[in-house]
């Protein structure tokens, strides 16, 4: 799994603890209380598992999608996969370069099941591109903003956008963009303060079980609900107590920096991906240099922390999730890849 702070050992193997669901909604996880009190298959439970045609060979930054019919793995190598949920290649889309139907880069992609659509997010040539399952070449649309390679999500016939550039003029950093299909901004929203010109977080995104989009700001550590037209209303966050993020310790180590190699130690917790099914909220963070999993159960405040690789060996990339399930890749054997549903008993 990739890292982003510097190497500082941290030796919490396995804990269960207590949240504490304020009214609201903040998660108060005690890091420091918390002991090993069972073993972790009682708490992760494998539900099923799909192993993947031979011929689906990934690098690093690998994105997974899992959809009714559909199994996509692909990474910033260029190329896409698309197998049904048996694990069959049914096809592959792989067009580097330049020319109509051609990308730089594969920072993103999504497919649409409503719209039978795949779509491809070239951030070097800041456009989208279209395409069938079937690979046939669609369209492309540019942005009239910088996209770069951070996260977006499809809302209808909208897209939101995490903007956060320093070379934009003032007034457009460090937002929430909403889109049209052609990539003109509709509206801005949530302005805030960051120190960095692209996101630390792969996933800012996410749809919750009640059909709401959800935006996970990472220096807040606070997850909002958002839609078009209305204010982004916060509904919950994650309190580590003296591990969480420190904002001013972070700025100063970025805004100190000349060397482009940034000493993160103080940095505290910063999420990967954060998910929600009914009744939990899954987290994928990173605590000085340690890959962790968090599910908490928003009844009863009861969490459950994990830690990678003790817990999931470290190939194992964690990137989304399908109905109540939590959906793991693993690519500890590059040509026998698998696909793992779990779910959390809490």
């Amino acid at each position: 799994m990739r890292r982003y702070f510097p190497f500082l050992l941290c030796t919490l193997l396995l804990a269960g603890c207590r949240t504490q669901p304020s009214g609201n909604g903040i998660f108060r996880v005690d890091l420091d209380s918390a002991r090993p009190e069972t073993e972790a298959n009682q708490i992760l439970s494998l539900q099923s598992e799909v192993r993947l045609d031979p011929e689906i060979i990934v690098g690093d930054n690998v994105q997974l999608q899992v959809t009714r019919d559909r199994i996509l793995v692909g990474d910033r190598r260029g190329t896409l996969y698309i197998a049904d949920r048996s694990g069959r290649l049914l096809n592959t889309i792989s067009r580097r370069g330049n020319g109509p139907g051609e990308y730089l880069t594969l920072a993103n992609f999504h497919y649409y099941e409503d719209l039978d659509r795949i779509e491809i997010h070239d951030g070097l040539k800041n456009r989208l591109l279209r395409y069938t399952p079937d690979g046939e070449f669609l369209d492309a649309v540019e942005a009239e903003f910088r996209m770069g390679f951070g996260d977006y999500i499809r809302d209808g016939d909208s897209y939101w956008f995490n903007h956060s550039y320093r070379q934009a003029e003032e007034s457009e950093r460090f937002c929430l963009l909403r889109t049209n299909d052609k990539l003109e901004i509709v509206e801005r929203q949530l302005p805030y303060e960051e120190p960095l010109s692209s996101t630390l977080v792969p996933r800012r995104f996410f749809w919750n079980c009640d059909g709401k989009i959800r935006f996970y700001q990472i220096y807040d550590q606070a997850v909002y609900d958002i839609a078009p037209g209305e204010e982004p209303r916060e509904v919950w966050r994650v309190d580590f107590g003296k591990y969480g993020l420190n904002r001013d310790e972070l700025f100063t180590a970025l805004s100190g920096s000349t060397t482009g190699s940034l000493d993160l130690s103080g940095a505290g917790v910063c999420f990967m991906n954060a998910s929600e099914t009914p009744g939990q909220i899954c987290l994928d963070f990173i605590f000085h240099d340690q890959d962790y999993l968090i599910g908490i159960s928003k009844q009863t405040g009861r969490s459950v922390i994990l830690t990678f690789p003790d817990i999931l060996p470290s190939e194992y990339t964690l990137r989304t999730t399908w109905e109540d399930q939590f959906v793991a890749l693993d690519n500890s054997d590059p040509e026998a890849l698998r696909v793992r549903f779990f779910r959390f008993n809490l």
